[in-house]
């Protein structure tokens, strides 16, 4: 039995890939770029193929539906594979800003890269039509934001005609290079499944991604020899289907704002990408995009006292020595309820037994001085802090985390929502968009600079993303935001002072 664990165990350690290098690293050789392109990158793609059981059941006959779920890229859309593209090659071509046209995704996507790359962002979206969430994410990467009283075609107008005109790059999915990065999707899906798809379903707005798929899928086939290409099925919302009714849609209407697009600039190469698959484009109503498929189940308690909670959790630990090959000598963690401090000790401490000569790492809690039950060790009858997933006055973990302290000789600490707002802004800047209550230990370690001994490596545990948040971005930003702005060429070009 002792054998059978230390095999089990090796076999645990070697389960994992390489550190994902970002797709441009991944995928060079079937991408434009050479030595002198500057790669700016946020480690975007890689991103999981998941087997949907309830969908496939659905479907029934055996189907098996998986999702490629884009979503889980750095700003929380595809987009990022086409602007790690775009930015890069902007850079290497010696430009100094972007602009782009955009119902949310873009403006999120081209403000982070373009911030991590030393470049202005400047975007021109709807006035009224963009979810909360991507326009907080806009303004907290450090876009300047243009609203104009017109809809998206409009903007896209403006935005084409003033960067032929002016040395500004434009980031649509008009320039050629963010197809490029976007094809890298196709790839993914062929080497995660071992074929291609029978079907490609994708929803579709001005085109571009259904492009950059089939262009993936045709690229790869070159390579693999047999892989029979997918029918690629492109879905449009009703209100707002100007390919699937092959018309312009003046005044597009969903409650999909991603895909509210009434004249797509790649129309013609999505109807090329119908015809050569043999696929087809249909529209969804707005009732069938919400429609409920969940179903009724047996209750269970999740929250931080489930243990199974703190097994899968500890997983991060295991992931940060997995991509660093040792274990950072301080890990710096925002607390709660203090179930994640807890999970990851757990997991430096079991990888510390398989792993010979770890050493395990310094545990620096930290909460907001509003909310700081485990720092000042009282409950907190009322905790206020703008950080609101760890506005907890007792914690349920409190006696885990406090022998986490003492195992580790670490710390917990608090920060005001100030030091909190301040790194929840040097971060955004950086190109990573986190909840108040992640910056929490960025934060704390910026408190602590002055503790930290030479060539030390430190890991910030940053739990969870910015869009949970959206009202604290808007409300805490340093970005410029115009409003009610006349859409005409010669107002936006004399507001970015060319």
């Amino acid at each position: 039995m002792v054998l059978l664990n230390k095999i089990k165990n090796k076999l645990r350690i070697n389960y994992r890939k390489k550190r994902w290098p970002g797709l441009i690293e991944a995928y060079k050789q079937y991408l434009p770029v050479t030595k002198k392109t500057p790669i700016i990158s946020l480690n975007e793609g890689n991103t999981p193929l998941i087997l949907s059981e309830s969908i496939s059941n659905l479907i029934g006959n055996g189907t098996k539906v998986f999702l490629k779920y884009d979503g889980l890229n750095p700003t929380g859309s595809f987009k990022d594979r086409g602007m790690t593209m775009a930015i890069s090659k902007a850079k290497e071509e010696g430009r100094e800003a972007v602009i782009c046209a955009s119902t949310g995704n873009t403006s999120a996507a081209a403000a982070a890269y373009a911030s991590r790359g030393g470049l202005k962002p400047y975007v021109l979206i709807p006035e009224g039509f963009v979810a909360q969430g991507k326009l907080a994410q806009a303004l907290m990467y450090g876009a300047e934001i243009i609203s104009i009283n017109g809809n998206f075609d409009k903007a896209l107008e403006i935005v084409r005609d003033l960067s032929s005109e002016h040395p500004i790059e434009l980031v649509n999915s008009v320039n050629p290079y963010r197809i490029q990065g976007q094809k890298t999707a196709a790839f993914e899906i062929v080497d995660d499944l071992g074929y291609a798809p029978d079907w490609l379903c994708i929803p579709m707005g001005n085109a571009g991604n259904i492009t950059a798929y089939w262009m993936g899928f045709k690229e790869y086939s070159k390579i693999k020899r047999n892989l029979k290409l997918p029918i690629m099925m492109g879905f449009q919302s009703e209100g707002s289907a100007p390919l699937v009714k092959n018309i312009i849609v003046k005044d597009p209407e969903t409650i999909a704002t991603a895909i509210r697009i009434g004249n797509p600039v790649n129309r013609e190469k999505a109807k090329k990408v119908r015809k050569e698959s043999k696929g087809d484009f249909q529209s969804v109503t707005d009732e069938e995009i919400v429609r409920d498929l969940s179903s009724e189940h047996p209750i269970e308690l999740v929250n931080s006292v489930n243990p199974y909670r703190i097994q899968g959790q500890k997983t991060a630990a295991f992931e940060i020595v997995d991509d660093l090959g040792y274990a950072p000598d301080w890990l710096c963690i925002p607390m709660g309820n203090a179930g994640n401090i807890t999970a990851y000790w757990m997991g430096f401490k079991e990888y510390s037994k398989i792993k010979r000569n770890l050493k395990l790492p310094i545990m620096m809690g930290f909460q907001s001085e509003g909310s700081a039950p485990l720092v000042k060790n009282i409950i907190v009858k009322d905790p206020e802090t703008i950080a609101t997933a760890i506005r907890i006055g007792n914690p349920v973990n409190r006696e885990k985390a406090k022998k986490v302290r003492k195992e580790s000789k670490g710390d917990f600490q608090s920060v005001t929502d100030e030091e909190i707002i301040n790194a929840y802004k040097i971060l955004a800047k950086e190109g990573v968009f986190c909840e108040p209550a992640s910056a929490a230990s960025v934060a704390g370690l910026i408190k602590n600079k002055n503790r930290i001994q030479k060539e030390s490596t430190i890991v910030c545990v940053l739990t969870g993303n910015g869009l949970k948040d959206p009202d604290c971005a808007i409300k805490n930003n340093d970005a410029i935001f115009r409003k009610n702005i006349e859409p005409s060429l010669k107002n936006i070009t004399k507001i970015l002072g060319y």
